[in-house]
């Protein structure tokens, strides 16, 4: 049989791939990143097939992330800050009425920049928490601004579609703004859930750009956002 290196960050397409290479009959190499990949090639310079960057079946990641370059720039992490600062003092309280404390598990799905994450970190001193996100760059920062938490959180790219995570992994799930801004997030909830523990939370909030209501001015912005910004949402599928 062949030497087959499977290259892909997505754990599930990886697992999927080994599995049918090893199916018939080759051995399977499995990396899951470049710099993984450099080191099997090096170790095994007898590798016959490399197969990377296999993607979803009929779902690239830029359909999994349809605005990843709207949300991967500078500016959109200085309005997550922002956005981080007046929206907690009325979002914390929903975590009060879910009465968790202890030593929990906690996933920030879409967690960007991590200005949300640290938030239950502080309101949970003994959780340990999981960010995760399809960006690099958003994660960067998270981790660059991660000082207060080293070991409390740890953040990672992935795949909301299929995350790493065991069944019945966490007692808290939370997933804020990214719902609206995904394909098919029914997949991504089924993925929640999984990972869920039974009895478990969900802390799921979703923008609805129809709920802004500006005052008119010389332009009306609400009819700004429904005629240009909505209609560009479901031009992509969101």
């Amino acid at each position: 049989g062949l030497k087959v290196l499977v290259v892909e960050d997505v754990a599930l397409i990886r697992m999927t791939t080994v599995d049918m290479v090893e199916a018939l009959g080759h051995q399977a190499l499995e990396a899951g990143d470049g710099i993984q990949a450099l080191a099997l090639v090096e170790a095994n310079p007898d590798i016959d097939v490399m197969l990377a960057d296999l993607g979803l079946p009929g779902m690239s990641g830029s359909d999994r992330n349809p605005q990843a370059e709207q949300m991967g720039d500078e500016s959109m992490a200085r309005n997550l800050a922002h956005q981080a600062e007046a929206i907690w003092p009325q979002e914390q309280g929903l975590f009060d009425r879910y009465a968790l404390s202890g030593a929990l598990r906690i996933l920030d799905l879409g967690c960007g920049t991590g200005e949300i994450t640290r938030r239950p970190a502080t309101r949970f001193p003994r959780a340990a928490l999981a960010g995760v996100d399809i960006l690099e760059g958003n994660l960067a920062i998270a981790r660059r601004d991660n000082m207060p938490f080293p070991d409390r959180i740890e953040y990672e790219r992935g795949d909301a579609f299929a995350l790493r995570f065991d069944d019945a992994d966490f007692d808290l799930v939370v997933c804020r703004h990214m719902s609206q801004a995904v394909p098919d997030f029914p997949l991504v909830l089924a993925e929640i859930t999984r990972v869920l523990k039974p009895g478990g939370w969900l802390h799921l909030l979703s923008e609805d750009y129809g709920m802004l209501h500006m005052p008119v001015g010389e332009r009306d912005p609400d009819r700004f956002w429904n005629e240009n910004a909505v209609a560009f949402l479901r031009s992509i599928g969101c």
